[in-house]
């Protein structure tokens, strides 16, 4: 496969945002399509001409911020499939301008983009950040009808668009192990690869590892279990299997929030009044490494996880995860080395892994810790970007 004409598009700055700078820096840029608002800046980019914004998105981008809430109702995601759409429309628009030979974009928001490359002998890459539509819609469903509640779905739009676009595909890049499984669920195997995201410390890598063991090292004489949970506390985020979990604890434990708390939340908190927790809103930078450094143990018990950053960020300061099996960044993890893994959606197993923790001795929890500072990769987006355009390559 050509990876001399290379194009990328993405609705909003995420891991498609970062590869394209880095293919920026190694002059294997084409074009960038974004949709990013406002705060975009071509400054980021060295070819300035090569990027190319879609403004009339960017009110539309904030509509679907404003209104994008889990707990909501599917409203949200018809706005949200609204949006992809019409930037999908401008996306086709502006390659028919161009000279393309390979398009790299989400599937949600690339389908006619990407039909019009494969009708004009280029090549089309679906990037999937998570499991395939179908398993996701099933496996959140399920879930929320456990629990009665209303939860943001994929429209039948655009579960069609996206299994149009993994058949027109010529190759699926996915983050993990897990979410390639999805794939191979639904019949889709060969073209499926593999391409996980970089991993680093928020605070740069000058941070002193002699320091971080001194700093767990003091925490685990305290009584208290320090559990971290690090994103939206949302059903699909397996809030509850933590709360569950938790209060079946025979030992003292406390669960500290960093993000932010949904609707479905805040009633379950508010009906459990025994869990013990707090909730510090969201943070970035080094107010976050501060909470990585000074928790025992990242919880991350989502049912569906492309893969999980918050778990290699973890990793980098030393705090130990446990993570659902459904989580695409327990690839990471070797259990009870590095970390420990737990049945998705059981809440028993996840109880039992957090008593066995608490109940090593200083030493062995610091072997647990060392392991992960000695897990830590040195790679960046570069390496992302070598492992991408190796894909590319492939045949």
């Amino acid at each position: 496969m050509d990876a001399n004409n290379i194009a990328l598009a993405s609705m909003n700055r995420s891991h498609l945002f970062m590869l394209a700078q880095e293919m920026d820096k190694h002059n294997k840029l084409r074009n960038f399509y974004i949709g990013y608002p406002n705060l975009f800046r071509k400054t980021l980019f060295k070819s300035k001409n090569n990027i190319k914004v879609h403004h009339i998105y960017q009110s539309l981008f904030k509509l679907r911020k404003f209104l994008f809430l889990e707990d909501k109702n599917n409203i949200t995601e018809i706005i949200a499939w609204k949006v992809a759409k019409n930037f999908d429309c401008w996306l086709t628009k502006e390659l028919k301008k161009d000279t393309v030979k390979i398009l790299i974009s989400e599937s949600t928001y690339s389908n006619n983009a990407g039909k019009y490359m494969k009708s004009n002998s280029g090549k089309y890459i679906v990037e999937r950040p998570c499991s395939h539509v179908l398993w996701q819609e099933k496996v959140l469903k399920e879930n929320a009808d456990k629990f009665g509640q209303m939860i943001r779905l994929p429209t039948k739009e655009s579960i069609d668009t996206d299994l149009e676009s993994y058949h027109n595909a010529d190759k699926i890049i996915v983050p993990s192990k897990f979410v390639k499984k999805t794939f191979e669920d639904f019949g889709i195997k060969d073209k499926v690869k593999i391409c996980p995201y970089t991993r680093g410390l928020l605070g740069g890598d000058k941070i002193d590892c002699d320091v971080i063991e001194k700093i767990k090292r003091r925490g685990f004489f305290k009584k208290n279990l320090n559990i971290l949970f690090v994103g939206s506390a949302s059903l699909r985020k397996g809030v509850h299997i933590l709360l569950e979990a938790c209060l079946k604890l025979d030992l003292p434990y406390k669960v500290k929030f960093v993000g932010s708390l949904t609707d479905f939340a805040k009633e379950l908190m508010s009906i459990e009044t025994t869990f013990n927790f707090e909730y510090v809103g969201g943070l970035k930078g080094y107010a976050l490494a501060e909470q990585y450094l000074n928790a025992d143990l990242l919880v991350l018990p989502s049912i569906e996880e492309g893969y999980g950053m918050v778990i290699p960020e973890a990793m980098s300061y030393g705090t130990i995860p446990i993570v659902s099996s459904n989580v695409g960044a327990s690839d990471l993890i070797s259990d009870g080395v590095n970390g420990m893994i737990f049945q998705s959606n059981n809440p028993l197993e996840l109880t039992e892994k957090l008593t066995i923790f608490a109940e090593l001795d200083i030493e062995n929890k610091m072997k647990l810790v060392n392991n992960c500072l000695g897990s830590r990769s040195s790679q960046s987006w570069n390496g992302y970007f070598k492992k991408m355009m190796q894909l590319i390559k492939e045949d």
